[in-house]
């Protein structure tokens, strides 16, 4: 998930990321919502963090109004329905090799 988005974001180079505005969810759960502007328009950027120990991770990014983990659960979840378990597990052993 790391690297996948960063190799999103460092395709755009020289742009200004802003921070819009900051919501606590719960005790747990706060997203931060960013944009940037993009061939002119303004694109929405949210990052969920979660709480663990005092320390915020993130463990979600939406870009667009696409979430970077559905993605993921979706094409899992397409793995596993048409090609099974060892399928699934051979590609996210690819993924950790790259």
């Amino acid at each position: 998930l790391k690297k996948s988005f960063t190799d999103k974001l460092s395709l755009y180079k020289d742009q200004v990321l802003k921070v819009k505005n900051g919501e606590l969810k719960n005790e747990k759960r706060y997203f931060l919502t960013t944009s940037m502007v993009v061939d002119g328009e303004e694109k929405n950027i949210i990052f969920k963090f979660y709480n663990d120990n005092n320390n915020w991770l993130i463990y979600d990014v939406d870009v667009l109004g696409v979430s970077i983990v559905q993605t993921y659960r979706s094409q899992f979840g397409d793995i596993l329905a048409n090609q099974g378990f060892d399928a699934l597990l051979q590609k996210l052993e690819s993924i950790v090799i790259e």
